[in-house]
């Protein structure tokens, strides 16, 4: 038996993959005695690799996916599940710059648990976690910006961090970012909505970066937050607001139609805790501006 289960590991360390690859579809559940991990795929233009290590004792698993210096906007999409304790994550970004990797581990020696990071220039990206507890999603899209984000998922917690930032090097005439942040904590949910704009194509002088983060304790409690900078010297447009349930449902918004042409900055910062029968904001300014 422990032969066999070396020979399977070391077919499977061969077997993985290193080529640029187009619309291409992958599907394949990893069963061992004590757990099973199911993990989809799509590639359309991305440099992709894995390794898998399957034994009596569990599934470990590790790849990494990059835009194809060939291609334009590539496409990268991975869903990862480990059904029996129903914990998973989703991942999707279309860029014609990004990096990812991801690692993924259950059974008898092993925690169950998934985790991936990325790296991405402008584009679309959509990532989500989730166990028992609570779920977290990202939907993002922006131009000349970068961002970088991690999640993780376990049996009792889940977390999502990202740091955004304009990208000096883009042609593009105006950045924009339109962002979604949504959790979920046994039945109680919100959400944080950006939508920032830059007019007039004054690139030069500005500024901005923006910083997400979720986390959560099993039934506990789970909290996110977002905190939005702003440098300008010149005009902008930008909406803000928290919308979900309880306190939330009051629907928090700061909106600035267009910002003159003045210097100064401009910071956002949205926190919240969602609890069991009741939700709580630690800390919800906004529209704090120098001259």
């Amino acid at each position: 038996m422990r032969s066999q289960e070396a020979i399977l590991s070391l077919l499977l360390l061969l077997g993985s993959i290193s080529s640029v690859l187009a619309d291409v579809s992958i599907s394949n559940t990893y069963y061992s005695n004590y757990a099973t991990i199911g993990n989809g795929i799509y590639l359309d233009g991305v440099d992709y690799s894995d390794t898998i290590d399957i034994s009596s004792a569990g599934v470990v698993g590790s790849g990494t996916a990059e835009s194809s210096a060939q291609s334009g906007n590539s496409t990268y999409i991975d869903n990862i599940r480990i059904p029996y304790i129903n914990i998973g994550s989703s991942n999707e970004i279309v860029s014609d710059r990004f990096k990812y990797q991801k690692s993924m581990s259950a059974g008898f020696c092993w925690l169950p648990l998934l985790s991936s990071e990325f790296e991405m220039g402008s584009g679309i990206a959509k990532s989500k976690v989730w166990n028992k507890f609570s779920s977290a999603q990202l939907d993002l899209e922006m131009v000349g910006a970068e961002y970088s984000g991690g999640q993780f998922a376990g049996e009792t917690r889940i977390k999502m961090d990202g740091y955004g930032v304009r990208d000096n090097s883009s042609t593009n005439e105006n950045s924009y970012v339109l962002q979604n942040l949504f959790l979920s904590h046994l039945g109680q949910s919100a959400a944080i909505d950006i939508a920032f704009e830059e007019l007039n194509n004054n690139r030069a002088n500005r500024e901005f970066y923006w910083i997400n983060h979720v986390d959560s304790s099993g039934s506990d409690w789970a909290k996110s937050g977002v905190l939005f900078n702003v440098k300008y010297s010149g005009p902008y447009k930008a909406n803000f607001s928290l919308i979900g349930d309880g306190e939330i449902s009051a629907q928090y918004a700061q909106s600035i139609d267009i910002r003159n042409n003045t210097d100064g900055y401009d910071t956002w910062w949205i926190d919240y805790y969602l609890i069991p029968s009741m939700v709580t904001l630690s800390s919800l300014e906004g529209n704090e501006t120098t001259e």
